[in-house]
């Protein structure tokens, strides 16, 4: 009928929309956590009822915690990440 362990939900609610088992994410590791500031891209492994996610990051770090942090690849980037793209210079032409 079920099995010992808990499957966990189907989704939990993400920064920027809700998260599945399998989608490629990203998080940050803050510098006031101690990090680098850089952000890091992985897939979601497991979700937990209490609105927390395991995700095995690209370079073979895990990592839990919660669901809030964690931005989703398909949907809008965080703000901070969007003006961390530098800008083209305007270009004025003469003629």
């Amino acid at each position: 009928m079920g099995s010992a362990m808990s499957s966990g939900p189907d989704f939990v609610q993400g920064a920027n929309g809700p998260l599945r088992r399998g989608d490629r994410v990203q998080t940050q590791y803050t510098i006031e956590e101690g990090g680098d500031g850089r952000w890091y891209r992985g897939t979601i492994t497991r979700l937990y009822n209490n609105n927390q996610a395991k995700i095995k990051y690209d370079d073979g770090d895990v990592w839990k915690g919660a669901s809030m942090y964690i931005w989703s690849l398909s949907g809008p980037p965080p703000a901070n990440q969007a003006q961390a793209r530098p800008a083209m210079p305007a270009v004025q032409a003469t003629v």
